[in-house]
């Protein structure tokens, strides 16, 4: 069972050319506008077994009272982590999408474009909130590009350091998203040091290529 809590429906209907009708999906409970908002999370506070019979909490980063948001948020994260809960932050605030310790970041506009893909699938995985149907391929597409354009703009003179080229790509992310020996074989042929070469590069953008291969063929 999922709980949304929303307080603004206009930023459900922005991002979708028809808005979603909820009643069509008896998994998830949708909570919506700043004075419901408040008194279920103000409930919650009170008694944290207001939220025991939802498996996902999803909800925006700005809601509730300012002078109480911090600890609203504090007591959420322990919550879902001692109940083994997903919870789902949602902010336009979050350029990128992160998954960490049972806690995914995602901006609106990602929830509510792959939410309805999410509700319709019986074996659905939360990662389709913030890559879609095909939440395992569609960011290792999303990297190619953005490596394969760095790789024919790269200086050879330039000087990479591994980490800041790990961070940029947002290689560890993929580490909850696909099997270890999938991640694995991202690193067929390399052995990376303090520094990446041209080389290298042309190389894991091979590999990139061939995990997506055998993933769209099994």
């Amino acid at each position: 069972m999922i709980l949304l809590i929303e307080n603004k429906r206009d930023r459900i209907d922005g991002f979708e050319e028809r808005s979603i009708d909820f009643d069509k999906y008896p998994n998830i409970e949708v909570i919506l506008y700043d004075d419901k908002c408040n008194n279920i999370l103000d409930e919650f506070l009170e008694d944290n077994n207001k939220f025991n019979e939802y498996d996902t909490i999803i909800i925006h980063e700005t809601i509730y009272y300012k002078d109480k948001v911090e600890t609203l948020f504090k007591v959420l994260e322990q919550y879902v982590k001692s109940k083994n809960k997903t919870l789902v932050k949602f902010s336009g605030h979050n350029t990128q999408s992160s998954f960490m310790n049972n806690i995914l970041t995602i901006t609106p506009s990602k929830l509510y474009q792959y939410l309805e893909i999410f509700l319709n699938e019986d074996n659905s995985n939360i990662l389709m909130l913030a890559y879609g149907k095909y939440w395992d391929l569609n960011p290792l597409l999303n990297i190619l590009e953005k490596l394969n354009l760095f790789i024919e703009n790269f200086n050879e003179d330039e000087e990479i350091d591994f980490d800041e080229f790990e961070d940029d790509f947002d290689l560890l992310e993929l580490k909850t998203i696909l099997k270890d020996e999938e991640y694995q074989l991202l690193y067929t042929n390399l052995e990376f040091n303090d520094e990446v070469s041209l080389e290298e590069m042309k190389i894991l953008s091979h590999n990139f290529e061939n995990l997506i291969k055998e993933k769209v063929n099994r």
